[in-house]
Formats: structure tokens, C-alpha cells, sequence
């Protein structure tokens, strides 16, 4: 659900992303809408794009936490979204 769905992310004065902390431990806060990004940030600039754009961009390293002030906080470990290709295998019956 998360590559179509629509996430809201704080808009820096450089382009990119705002991160907390460093590489290989740090997230990427993102938000599910202007309101949990507004509950967690203020009133700051934002933009949005699919879930999937964002794992395209994402920097190295970083794990995604999605609205880290709400009531339940979720943390996607991005090692774990890697899309993996899947291979059903079968015999045909033989006439």
C-alpha cells in the first residue's frame, strides 16, 4: 500500500529530504497528511509524492518513520520494502 499511497514530507531550503540523525541509524519522517505533518513540524513548507518516488529518493541508510508525533508511530525499515521478484513454478500435465 505504501508504493501508490500519498505521503506528506517537510520541505527543506535545499531540496531533499530532512533526516533525522545519521546514516545506517537515522529515519526520514514522513506523514500520512498536511495535519500529521502540521501535529509533528508546525506550519512548515511541504510537499508530497507517491510512497514509491520516495523509496526511489530516499537517501542511503535511512529508514522511513511515518507520523512520528501521532498515536502510533510506525517505523519502516526500508531494508525490508525492497521489491523482490517472485517465480511460481509448475509442471503442466502431460496428455
Amino acid at each position: 500500500m505504501l508504493l501508490t499511497a500519498v505521503v506528506f514530507c517537510e520541505r527543506g531550503d535545499a531540496p531533499g529530504f530532512r533526516a533525522l540523525g545519521a546514516p545506517h541509524s537515522g529515519v526520514v519522517p514522513v506523514f500520512s497528511s498536511v495535519d500529521q505533518l502540521a501535529l509533528a513540524r508546525g506550519a512548515v513548507p511541504w510537499f508530497s509524492m507517491t510512497g514509491a518516488d520516495l523509496l526511489d529518493q530516499l537517501p542511503p541508510g535511512y529508514d522511513l518513520v511515518l507520523d512520528i508525533a501521532g498515536p502510533a508511530p510506525l517505523r519502516l525499515r526500508t531494508g525490508a520494502l525492497i521489491v523482490r521478484a517472485s517465480l511460481a513454478l509448475g509442471a503442466e500435465p502431460v496428455s
